[in-house]
């Protein structure tokens, strides 16, 4: 299994994508929409500033971390049935560190709606809503987290791969 992120667009507050899990045999198994900073410099390598930009396009290799933020993120919640077991894994904060992000580190892959939630991490949801140049935000955060958290459970390390259509750059609105 790998996971792609794959943007598609960027304003001068946000970076949006789509993130997908593929499985060995190269088939898409799990796909959400993505939310990050935006890239400052405006040349792809985003000034590669800690806690303000989105990181670099690039492959990078992401290990499993507890963090405080998952913690949070579901803490109140409660399920019964087949989803008791995840929810607790999920309260423990399990989620993926993106790794080999030059001078950078803790940027995570977390729930969050909002670009003003993230400090350089990626934050993943079922679709975009918002009104452009006001605020961009994720639908459904919590619920997309827990969909590929429950794929990724049984993983330590995963590969990542950042990419940008060829226009990106040209992209301002």
């Amino acid at each position: 299994m790998r996971l792609v992120l794959d943007r598609y667009k960027k304003t001068k507050d946000c970076t949006l994508g789509e993130l997908l899990l593929i499985d060995n045999k190269e088939v898409t198994v799990f796909k959400c929409d993505t939310l990050e900073r935006p890239d400052y410099n405006n040349d792809g390598i985003a000034n590669n500033e800690k806690g303000r930009s989105c990181i670099p396009e690039g492959k990078y290799t992401c290990c499993k971390r507890v963090s405080q933020i998952v913690k949070r993120s579901f803490a109140s919640y409660t399920s019964s049935g087949k989803d008791k077991d995840m929810m607790e894994y999920l309260k423990q904060g399990f989620t993926f560190e993106i790794g080999g992000v030059k001078g950078r580190d803790n940027i995570l892959i977390h729930p969050a709606n909002y670009v003003r939630q993230l400090k350089g991490c990626v934050a993943v949801g079922t679709k975009t809503g918002g009104e452009p140049g006001i605020d961009y935000c994720l639908v459904n955060s919590r619920k997309a987290f827990m969909s590929l958290s429950t794929l990724l459970r049984d993983y330590q390390e995963i590969e990542l791969e950042v990419n940008s259509p060829s226009d990106y750059y040209k992209q301002q609105s």
